[in-house]
């Protein structure tokens, strides 16, 4: 396990840093080790490449298992190791499905529901010897099975065979301190948000800044997500495995992500490494220097990425929806981008987008877990504020988007993936600040579950065998809503799966609902909401989000009133009014099928 945590537990890792980043073999790669108690276990190393990299790409892999036969772990590399470790270890202790899932595997595997504790212990005193002995043990190329999914058509021509040489802790206490939510407001107009909560010894930052696909030019599509992710790869003063090895030694992880309305960076780590790891994340997020060749590899990453959509069912089917449900608008867009715009993309227009974007009127960080709420509060005051980020304007006023149609629409794309088709069907809903925002999320809970799969929709179309999956979700952005459904199936069943979907929401429109139902439906939601926000980082998340986007900090606190405040009646007429003209798309092989009628 040990040797898993050490070749490709964070971004700093040996096969991620050499294989992916220096040497550019792999887009991808994971480690991961087996070790059940009833039959002999195994170890893997899983990497995406091109196919002319497949040969050098395992070449390299066995040369880092022949590194570690050879010659003990560096001390640095073993401690690092012991901190992902331990870290999720600590992350399985935040929620209640996390504890309990814990107690009940370890009494399953032994006998022992509290193993786990004594397993991180145990762990702990693993040496480099002992890793350097199990390598030669277990790294054996007579026990070595080596797996290829290649293109079709594409001809493997080298044959495989590189050898490889030899062959009681002290749970949480009961008393925890959880504060109320401090909020700080800076010259430069950032806000901030600390929470303590000492239940385990994390803490998660959360930085998010209005912008997302309403920010982007359309020729510029895609520009948001790359410029988080390349904000990470670099400044004046860290290079991108600098960055990635502060958090990991910190025993965490720092990430980036963009969407439809913001996008965000985030980061965890142990609650003592706080003073040491926040200065990394402020000088990540607020001075990134952009490399050209950063820029380059993830632009690569991106194209790769982007091409891979047209094999693959979901990416492609709602591509194709999103682009016919709202036209040249922004929601339109891919968040990911187009080949034609990420193409054309430059370090300089990666520059110029953060500088417009990230600024102080237009952020909300929030720091949640074990920490010390004033000394937190002077630490980010001297990295946050007026002379490391600007103020600027509060973001513009955000354009509106098209008038809802007045019919209903079908569009039909052919698909070469012959096994399923999608169906996705939208209508046009209200924004998350909207009053009618709770009573079609309880329309939603009704005929789909909430998260998990239930409803009427479920019940229906998996009772008849018509679909694999079936979902519907009451989505709500800043400027508009949608109230989505989607259905996976088999390409000859389309027809009856739409015919099937259209039944039910007419039914919702006679307002066929029970007290039953209403009252599970808000119940199930209700948990969901809770189950959502267990842990610092989730809490952190919504919070940062709800308050950047006028909803408040505290928003999620007055769910539960503003959820059993909807009646019957509000679910019937929202039902009325929302579900009458939809967009309707299918992607499968079998277009005339669906045409036809």
């Amino acid at each position: 396990d040990v040797m898993m945590y050490v070749l490709a537990a964070g971004e700093s890792s040996p096969l991620r840093v050499e294989l992916r980043d220096r040497k550019k073999l792999a887009l991808s790669i994971i480690a991961a080790s087996w070790t059940p108690s009833y039959v002999d276990g195994s170890f893997l190393v899983s990497g995406m490449c091109m196919p002319e990299n497949w040969s050098a790409l395992r070449d390299a892999i066995l040369a880092e298992f022949v590194r570690l036969a050879d010659s003990p772990l560096k001390p640095e590399e073993l401690a690092q190791a012991k901190r992902q470790a331990l870290v999720q270890h600590i992350r399985s202790l935040e929620t209640a499905a996390g504890i309990g899932g814990m107690l009940a595997s370890s009494q399953l595997a032994v006998g022992e529901a509290h193993f786990d504790d004594a397993y991180v212990k145990r762990l702990n005193q693993v040496t480099a010897a002992q890793v350097q002995a199990a390598a030669k043990k277990y790294f054996d190329t007579n026990k070595l099975l080596t797996t290829l999914i290649v293109p079709k058509g594409y001809k493997v021509l080298t044959s495989p065979g590189t050898a490889v040489p030899g062959s009681s802790t002290t749970r949480p206490d009961s008393g925890i301190v959880v504060t109320p939510v401090r909020k700080i407001t800076l010259d430069n107009g950032l806000t901030v948000l600390l929470r303590r909560n000492s239940a385990v010894p994390l803490v998660a930052v959360q930085m998010h800044f209005a912008g997302g696909l309403l920010a982007e030019k359309p020729e510029q599509n895609g520009i948001c997500q790359l410029m988080a992710r390349t904000a990470l790869r670099g400044t004046k003063t860290r290079s991108a495995r600098d960055i990635a090895a502060a958090f990991e030694d910190a025993g965490g992880s720092i990430e980036a992500n963009s969407g439809k309305n913001t996008f965000s960076f985030s980061a965890s780590m142990l609650s003592d490494q706080l003073a040491a790891t926040l200065p990394v994340f402020a000088d990540a997020v607020l001075a990134p220097t952009f490399p050209a060749d950063e820029v380059d590899q993830l632009k690569k990453q991106t194209l790769a990425a982007i091409a891979r959509t047209d094999d693959q069912l979901e990416p492609s089917a709602s591509r194709f929806f999103f682009a016919r449900m709202f036209g040249d608008f922004a929601y339109g867009r891919p968040a990911i981008g187009a080949t034609e715009t990420v193409g054309k993309l430059t370090a300089a227009d990666v520059t110029a987008f953060h500088k417009q974007c990230v600024l102080g009127r237009n952020g909300v960080l929030a720091i949640f877990g074990d920490i010390d709420l004033d000394a937190t509060e002077k630490l980010v005051r001297q990295l946050f504020g007026k002379d490391a980020l600007a103020a600027g304007e509060p973001a513009p006023q955000l354009p509106a988007p098209p008038a809802a149609g007045d019919k209903t629409q079908l569009f039909v794309q052919s698909s070469k993936l012959t096994k399923a088709a999608e169906v996705d069907m939208g209508f046009r809903a209200v924004s998350f600040n909207d009053k009618d925002y709770f009573a079609l999320t309880m329309l939603d809970t009704i005929i789909s579950g909430y998260n998990l799969p239930s409803g009427w929709l479920h019940e229906t179309l998996r009772g008849r065998q018509l679909v694999y999956v079936v979902h519907a979700m009451n989505i709500g952005w800043r400027q508009t809503g949608l109230f989505y459904i989607y259905a996976q199936c088999q390409p000859d069943k389309v027809r009856q799966v739409i015919d099937g979907i259209n039944e039910q929401l007419a039914k919702a429109r006679r307002g066929e609902f029970t007290a039953e139902e209403l009252s599970s439906a808000k119940s199930t939601a209700l948990a969901g909401e809770l189950m959502d926000l267990q842990t610092n980082d989730e809490l952190a998340a919504r919070c940062a989000l709800d308050e950047l986007l006028g909803l408040g900090y505290d928003n999620y606190e007055k769910l539960a009133d503003r959820i059993n405040a909807v009646t019957i009646a509000d679910v019937a007429r929202v039902a009325r009014k929302y579900l009458a003209n939809s967009v309707t798309t299918v992607t499968t092989c079998l277009p005339g099928a669906v045409e036809k009628k």
